[in-house]
């Protein structure tokens, strides 16, 4: 585990800083390392309360759904309930392409609707699972992910 990397998140989620708690929910929605994220987890108390009230911001999506789905990610690694993949779902901001260049997934198919991505059927490189992944867009690109 790196214990520098889950101190500075923790650091980082407390400071009560907006973009601090923003960047650090984006860098947990990243991280794989299950030691990491459950030596995190120990601090959901601490972060939810150090958080709560903050103005995440957010113009045509609320910004604390970055920090709720960090979070979750914690519980989910803390809970053992299985491969991180299975959160892809939970959150519509996970790109499959970062997913392709991290190492953990793989692109089978790609289904186009004229010159732009429909859906794509991928495959996570950790489980083995499949998923279907429809891109749409938008004010911003999204995701989202059902399980084959």
């Amino acid at each position: 585990m790196n214990e520098d990397l889950a101190s500075k998140l923790h650091a980082d989620l407390t400071s009560g800083d907006v973009r601090r708690i923003l960047v650090a929910s984006a860098d947990v929605m990243r991280l794989w390392d299950r030691a990491a994220l459950q030596a995190l987890a120990a601090h959901i108390p601490e972060i939810r309360a150090k958080t709560t009230g903050i103005e995440l911001g957010g113009a045509l999506h609320p910004n604390a759904v970055h920090l709720q789905n960090a979070i979750a990610r914690m519980e989910f690694a803390r809970d053992q309930a299985g491969c991180l993949c299975t959160l892809n779902g939970h959150s519509q901001f996970t790109d499959p392409s970062q997913e392709v260049a991290a190492g953990r997934l793989r692109i089978l198919e790609t289904h186009m609707d004229g010159n732009y991505p429909d859906h794509y059927v991928c495959e996570c490189l950790v489980c083995g699972v499949q998923y279907k992944v429809i891109e749409r867009s938008y004010h911003y690109t999204w995701w989202g992910w059902d399980r084959i």
